[in-house]
């Protein structure tokens, strides 16, 4: 194949500019678009595909069957399939799953041990499944007859039926794909017959609708398949005008890409589709049987940006004056653009314009969430400067990606009193500590006191002492264990002394 050599270079990351498509600065900003190149032995008429770690995988419904190829286009396996495949999605290693229209069912196959099963279909009763996206352990199957995302479960049980309709309460009329933004929890699905976009969200509202039949900008006619970037931008095959349409999360309009001057490989009936993270585009052309790469490159969607959430301290806070450390966090999802910091500001007063301190770039310690597709990145900062007592501050934080940053949070006033000179939290000893750690304090007066563990994460992890106490100096022990008695973790802690309307908080290290 003449292009096998180009697209190898390509899909391993060393992208050669072949050949410049065009530039178009549409709506949200520049698309960028490069044909790299094509494959065409071995194809029939394909329609669905799917990019994955080995290569990519291809739907060809007319010859039932689906064939896999390397990075650089040589085909490895094909197998021979029943019923009526349509949409394509990847499990693990070279096991896949599709729709199959005839049987009204799910279909598992397994291309190394040539074999294909029932997947769904018995226990969950289809009408007219499309298309299919899975998301961690949750499944989402797209069924037009019954205008409808039906949610699975891990055991394979039907969780949840979202319907589809539009901003007038009539169903979509021809839901014929659609895709998941893990990111916004939203559903981009594609109307075939009015050559519209809706945005759903996971409860099956409606978010937002964009495209119309017709050939201007933003318009196709019909469509085939969509697809999502990284970046989340939504792409669109348009069959009739052999191109490609690319929107904003919002739907804006960015640009299209086609149809070709002569010479170039032009899009026949352009259906399936299907982006990686480095930005290269597969376009599927049913018509004159091939696979047209391009490397896409668009702006960043801000809103693929994780957005920083204040943790410590929260609004109304009442803090000692001798020690105040800022936390920040952003839950961050396996699609999301990657943050590289944390900004911090803080204020002197809420309505100033000019912080009074602030600090650029803060690195954070990421940590693992129950949910498969999120973590959590954890950011602090203690101010270089010491803060006056009984003054209102406020503070605030934003991410930082590679090419923007995001939005800032809302501002957390809080207030630092002065403590009596007995009131004291001491530094725990030892620290780090591995089996155990004293943690002394000192009160002025007979006072309920709560002493408490938190994790980085904001949680609580034990009591260590709850009851009255005299006034004076005391000593407690903390033996690295939760109140459930199980050891915790190697880590950052933190620990809060609460006596009547006075909280201290300080840090302490566990290692084991």
């Amino acid at each position: 194949m003449a292009n096998r050599e180009i697209t190898r270079r390509c899909l391993h990351g060393l992208l050669q500019v072949v050949l410049l498509v065009g530039v178009f600065a549409v709506g949200v900003g520049a698309l960028n678009v490069d044909y790299v190149g094509s494959i065409e032995e071995s194809l029939y008429a394909p329609t669905s595909l799917e990019v994955f770690d080995n290569g990519l995988a291809v739907l060809e419904p007319f010859s039932d069957e689906i064939k896999l190829f390397t990075v650089d286009g040589v085909i490895t396996q094909k197998l021979h399939l029943k019923g009526e495949p349509h949409g394509l999605t990847h499990i693990v290693n070279n096991r896949f799953m599709f729709c199959d229209r005839k049987q009204q069912a799910v279909i598992e196959v397994d291309l190394d041990n040539y074999s294909e099963q029932v997947l769904l279909g018995q226990s969950v009763s289809l009408n007219d499944p499309v298309d299919l996206v899975q998301n961690g352990q949750t499944l989402y199957i797209l069924d037009a007859g019954l205008a409808a995302i039906l949610e699975i479960g891990a055991a394979l049980k039907l969780t949840r039926t979202i319907p589809l309709v539009d901003d007038e309460g009539q169903r979509l009329a021809y839901a014929s794909s659609f895709c998941f933004d893990a990111h916004l929890k939203r559903f981009y699905v594609l109307d075939q017959i009015n050559s519209r976009i809706s945005a759903f969200d996971e409860t099956g509202a409606l978010v937002t609708s964009f495209g119309s039949f017709g050939r201007g900008a933003g318009q196709f006619t019909r469509g085939g398949e969509l697809a999502l970037s990284e970046g989340g931008h939504i792409f669109v095959t348009d069959r009739f005008q052999g191109r490609v349409l690319v929107y904003d999360s919002d739907g804006e309009f960015a640009g299209a890409i086609g149809p070709v001057s002569a010479g170039e490989p032009g899009l026949a009936v352009p259906t399936g589709i299907d982006v990686d993270e480095n930005g290269l585009l597969f376009v599927a052309s049913t018509m004159t049987p091939s696979i047209n790469i391009y490397h896409v490159a668009l702006s960043p969607d801000m809103h693929r940006l994780a957005v920083a959430q204040p943790q410590f301290p929260l609004d109304g806070a009442q803090l000692s004056a001798d020690e105040i450390t800022i936390i920040a966090f952003a839950d961050i999802v396996s699609d999301g653009l990657e943050v590289s910091g944390f900004d911090f500001q803080l204020f002197d007063h809420p309505d100033s314009g000019q912080p009074l301190l602030e600090l650029h770039g803060v690195e954070g310690v990421l940590h693992d969430l129950d949910s498969l597709q999120s973590q959590r990145l954890i950011a602090n900062w203690t101010p270089d400067t010491r803060l006056g007592s009984d003054v209102d501050y406020c503070w605030r934080a934003r991410t930082q990606g590679r090419d923007t940053v995001g939005e800032w949070s809302a501002l957390q006033s809080f207030r630092l009193s002065s403590l009596p000179t007995e009131f004291r939290l001491d530094q725990n000893y030892p620290n780090p500590f591995n089996s155990g750690t004293r943690i002394g304090f000192s009160l002025p007066n007979r006072s309920n006191v709560t002493l408490e563990v938190f994790s980085l994460l904001g949680q609580r992890v034990a009591v260590v002492h709850e009851g009255s106490l005299p006034e004076g100096y005391h000593e407690v022990t903390w033996n690295g264990a939760d109140d459930n008695g199980a050891s915790v973790a190697t880590g950052v802690y933190f620990y809060r002394l609460r006596a009547a309307n006075l909280v201290q908080t300080k840090k302490m290290v566990l290692l084991k």
